[in-house]
């Protein structure tokens, strides 16, 4: 167990879920100069549309300075519900001038899946953590490499940290023949199985 503030609280949520209001931007500090770097934008997501590309430096947000900012109340200034626009300044590798970008906000989802077509038609589907979008976006993939002709599925959990017990269970349920997947147990003896090809008993 432990105590989380509200903010961290409803970043965790976010994470779990899978989706929050934003620019759908990931931000990188360097911890001796505390400048900002955007080291991915999501596809699709408000930031990419408006122009905000991988390695623009983050110099102001609404036309304050953000530099040795910590990251977390940067954060909070771009996805503040106070307006549904955000200002940012960046400064461009190869650009002489800071570059003025306006963000409309959304709702974001993250991605949490991503799927390729290997040799011999093995499909690869690599899921980064089981969120409240996870499911989607896996059958998703697999609908596509079901398409291109997939004869074998591949399935990377390295380095995936878990989430959504009923994630796992959605995902696992299309893989696996009928058999008990996992059960949970509280203090009091309380047994709960989650089975494939059976939902929950």
């Amino acid at each position: 167990s432990r105590y989380y503030t509200v903010d961290e609280y409803k970043s965790l949520n976010e994470e779990t879920e899978g989706s929050y209001q934003g620019i759908g931007i990931v931000m990188q500090q360097n911890p001796d100069t505390g400048v900002i770097t955007i080291v991915r934008c999501y596809e699709g997501a408000p930031g990419a549309e408006a122009g905000v590309l991988p390695g623009d430096i983050l110099y102001k947000v609404n036309d304050k300075e953000v530099t040795g900012t910590e990251l977390a109340e940067v954060a909070k200034k771009i996805k503040s519900q106070d307006t549904d626009m955000v200002h940012l300044t960046l400064a461009r590798d190869g650009e002489n001038d800071y570059i003025d970008i306006d963000v409309k906000k959304a709702q974001v989802e993250i991605p949490v899946v991503a799927h390729e077509m290997l040799a011999n038609q093995v499909g690869y589907i690599a899921v980064y953590e089981f969120t409240g979008v996870t499911v989607q976006q896996y059958n998703d993939a697999y609908n596509e490499l079901k398409g291109q002709g997939m004869k074998k599925l591949v399935v990377d959990l390295r380095g995936n940290p878990g989430g959504l017990l009923t994630a796992v269970c959605d995902i696992f349920n299309n893989i696996a023949p009928e058999k008990l997947i996992v059960y949970t147990e509280d203090k009091n003896g309380k047994k709960e199985e989650y089975l494939s090809g059976e939902g929950t008993a």
